[in-house]
């Protein structure tokens, strides 16, 4: 089975649901708000960074692991 055209069926559901919808869909719609309203998103805006810096520590571990794991076919 080939994971790269179907990357997302390698992560449990959870994980799919909560990274495919929920996160992206609680900082696009409220992030803005906050700020127009004038109240303090800072919150908001430290969690996106944090996680968008935990999530490429995370993808690089795992890409490590990868490759060394990887056996050539050759």
């Amino acid at each position: 089975m080939e994971f790269s055209s179907r990357p997302l069926t390698i992560y449990p559901s959870s994980i799919r649901i909560n990274l495919t919808w929920g996160n992206p869909i609680l900082i696009s719609i409220n992030l803005p708000v906050f700020s127009v309203k004038g109240e303090s998103y800072m919150v908001y805006l430290v969690f996106m960074v944090t996680e968008d810096v935990l999530g490429t520590l995370m993808a690089r571990w795992v890409w490590k692991k990868g490759v060394e794991r990887y056996h050539s076919a050759n």
